[in-house]
């Protein structure tokens, strides 16, 4: 089975993910989710830190964390923290690849 996910980049594109469950096995699930994305009111700097810092600390143990920063690199996810990873990191490290 593979899940279509189309991105919003300049241009668009668009790219076939496998789906393997793996976000099932993830620490992030439950409560503590709400760490990982920013809130729908603005957010101060020093807030964002702490937020992603809780997430971060929460990715550290996570058993699919390397899984989870592919699937994130691969569809070209623009917000939140994935596999331990913020936004402007995984810009920061595809731009290094």
């Amino acid at each position: 089975m593979a899940l279509t996910t189309r991105g919003t980049t300049e241009g668009g594109w668009t790219r076939t993910v496998p789906v393997s469950g793996w976000q099932d096995r993830a620490a992030c699930r439950g409560p503590q989710a709400e760490a990982f994305f920013p809130p729908s009111r603005p957010e101060r700097r020093e807030e964002k830190r702490r937020r992603e810092a809780r997430a971060k600390a929460i990715c550290e143990s996570c058993v699919v964390r390397a899984t989870c920063l592919e699937h994130a690199l691969g569809v070209g996810e623009q917000h939140g923290i994935w596999g331990g990873l913020n936004e402007g990191e995984r810009r920061a490290l595809l731009a290094d690849s």
